[in-house]
């Protein structure tokens, strides 16, 4: 009886294997419940010189800040996001969970895009989308001028590529949209690294330890793409901050009428159902 036991649990588990490898085959594999990302949110940011030191304020609508930092973990494995990405993901949400959990007392840690790229602070979080109250009259709102206030500096020794503008493009070879970054834009880092700021009240020792850490993580993960022609991107999309393999397009011609920009709406629906978000 053991014996029979022992050969049934190995045939349902080779089965099963087999039934995840053959939808790799076909560049698409289900993984296990993601985590809910509704409470993770994208939110306008401004800056307040305060006497203490500058402050961060993530609330009100737009994308420039991710609160709590958190990369998306997508439900759907393929070709853009395959296993590697899913592991960086898990590698780098494991660790921005800890520094959640080391948040200075009424502070939270967020994504903040800035001009010179992504980098991780410590924010005021306040009321998110559809707030009804503006910035104070002191506030600085001003991309650069934020830059300027907590001495946002872009990461040193950054791979060439920089952010580029990410669109959706029909591939006519696997008959299927994928994220092409033809153009500089805003909402695609290639060869990602995070930057890092000056002001202590903003970046402190704990932020400028994990911002070396994940860049490490994603150099190593840049450094090994799955095929050639194709690059790893931190693509902002209005879901959320996620790894994907993306390339400069293919040179057909009828493809590239076929592109959807990121101010359209079939992009973000398009975007989630190649994520298998919700």
């Amino acid at each position: 009886m053991i014996h029979f036991v022992l050969v049934l649990a190995g045939m349902t588990t080779a089965l099963l294997q087999a039934q995840i490898e053959g939808s790799e085959a076909r560049g698409v594999r289900r993984t296990a419940a993601a985590a809910d990302d509704r409470d993770y949110i994208w939110t306008d940011a401004y800056a307040t010189p305060d006497p203490h030191g500058p402050t961060v304020h993530c609330k009100g609508d737009g994308m420039k800040c991710r609160i709590p930092a958190r990369l998306l973990h997508p439900a759907r494995l393929g070709q853009l996001h395959d296993t590697t990405l899913q592991e960086a993901t898990v590698e780098a949400n494991q660790l921005l969970a800890r520094l959640q959990r080391s948040a200075p007392p009424g502070k939270a840690l967020c994504l903040y895009r800035s001009v010179h790229g992504p980098v991780l602070l410590w924010t005021q979080p306040g009321p998110g989308r559809g707030a009804a109250s503006g910035p104070p009259g002191r506030a600085i709102t001003d991309p650069q001028a934020i830059a300027d206030l907590l001495g946002i500096q872009p990461p040193a020794g950054r791979a060439a590529g920089g952010t580029l503008e990410a669109l959706l493009e029909w591939d006519p070879v696997i008959k299927a949209y994928v994220w092409v970054c033809p153009r500089p834009g805003n909402n695609c880092v290639i060869h990602p690294k995070l930057s890092t700021a000056t002001s202590r009240t903003v970046f402190d020792d704990t932020l400028a330890q994990a911002t070396e850490q994940l860049n490490g993580l994603f150099d190593r993960v840049a450094r090994r793409p799955p095929r050639p022609g194709v690059r790893l991107c931190l693509l902002f999309l209005p879901a959320g901050p996620v790894l994907a393999w993306t390339s400069e397009g293919p040179a057909d011609a009828s493809a590239r009428q076929q592109r959807i920009s990121a101010d359209s709406p079939e992009f973000d629906r398009l975007s989630r159902e190649l994520l298998g978000l919700q």
